[in-house]
C-alpha cells in the first residue's frame, strides 16, 4: 500500500531538498516584517561575508553636502568585524562605529517600524533627498547585482524610535572623540602641574557645556528615517540597505535640518 505524505510535509520535503542544492526560494506571500527580521538575524549565523558603501550628510533647506565618506569591511567568524573609512570629505572627526552598516541593520531589527514591499515610484524621503553627488563611484548609486531574485522591502522606523537612534549615534560619537584628558596628555610634558591641573578643569568643563547644548538640542530634534533593503530570495540574506536618516532641531535657538544618507551592500556570505 502506497502512503501519500501530506501536501504541508511534502512540500516541506521538497524545500529541504532545494535547499541543500541552492537555497529555497522565498515565497512573496510572507509577512514583510518577519522576513525582513529573519533576514538580519541571519548575518549572525554566517561566518564571513564583505560589506562596502558610502554616506553623506547634507544640511539645510539646501541640503549642501557636508561630510561625505567611503567603508568598506568584513565579518569573520561570525563576531570579529573590521571596518575602514576613506575619501572622508571634511575634516570634522568621526566613527566607524557611527556608520557601520551592521549597526544600522540592529537597530532596524529592535525598532519599531513599518515594513511592506518596495514599489518603484513611491514618495519617500529617499526619492526627496537629492541625488548621490558627482563625486559618488559609478555603480553605487544602483544596485551592482540583478535583481531578479530579490526582493526589495521598504522600511519607515516610528519617529520615537528614529529620534532614540539618532540621540544615542550623536552621544556615541560625542564620547568617542570628545576626551579630554587625551588633551591634556598630548601637552602635558610642557606644563607644569598647576597648568596641568587649570588645563584638566577649562577642557572638562567646556566639554560638559557643549554636552548639556547637544542634548538640548537632540531633545529639540524631530527625526524621521526610512530604508530600502533588498533580500535574496534564495539565500533569504540581506544584499543591500539604502537610508535616509532627516533630522530638524533648534541649534543656537535657530531652525537647522540634517539629511544623512547612507548606502551599503554585503557579499561573499559563507
Amino acid at each position: 500500500m502506497i502512503r501519500r505524505l501530506p501536501h504541508k510535509t511534502w512540500w516541506l520535503s521538497i524545500c529541504i531538498m532545494l535547499l541543500n542544492i541552492q537555497g529555497c526560494v522565498m515565497p512573496m506571500t510572507h509577512d514583510p516584517e518577519d522576513v525582513l527580521t529573519r533576514s538580519i538575524s541571519g548575518l549572525s549565523g554566517k561566518d564571513q561575508f564583505l560589506f562596502r558603501g558610502l554616506a553623506e550628510i547634507r544640511t539645510g533647506e539646501r541640503q549642501v553636502l557636508t561630510k561625505q565618506l567611503r567603508f568598506d569591511g568584513e565579518v569573520r567568524q561570525h563576531k570579529g568585524v573590521s571596518m575602514r573609512m576613506s575619501r572622508v570629505q571634511d575634516e570634522v572627526p568621526t566613527t566607524p562605529q557611527r556608520w557601520n552598516p551592521l549597526r544600522v541593520l540592529e537597530e532596524i531589527r529592535l525598532a519599531r517600524k513599518h515594513v511592506s514591499r518596495w514599489e518603484e515610484g513611491k514618495t519617500t524621503l529617499l526619492a526627496q533627498s537629492v541625488e548621490w553627488g558627482a563625486n559618488t563611484a559609478k555603480g553605487e548609486q544602483k544596485p551592482t547585482f540583478s535583481t531578479d531574485q530579490t526582493l526589495p522591502y521598504f522600511v519607515q522606523l516610528h519617529e520615537e524610535d528614529a529620534k532614540r537612534i539618532f540621540k544615542q549615534r550623536i552621544l556615541d560619537e560625542y564620547d568617542s572623540l570628545i576626551i579630554p584628558h587625551q588633551k591634556v596628555n598630548q601637552v602635558k610634558k610642557k606644563l607644569t602641574p598647576t597648568q596641568i591641573t587649570a588645563l584638566e578643569g577649562k577642557l572638562n568643563g567646556a566639554a560638559q557645556d557643549y554636552r548639556k547644548q547637544l542634548l538640548s538640542m537632540l531633545h529639540s530634534s524631530q527625526v524621521s528615517a526610512e530604508y530600502i533593503i533588498w533580500i535574496d530570495r534564495r539565500s533569504q540574506l540581506p544584499l543591500r540597505l539604502e537610508g535616509v536618516m532627516q533630522a530638524h532641531y533648534q541649534d543656537a535657538g535657530k531652525l537647522a535640518a540634517e539629511t544623512i544618507r547612507t548606502v551599503a551592500e554585503f557579499s561573499q556570505y559563507r
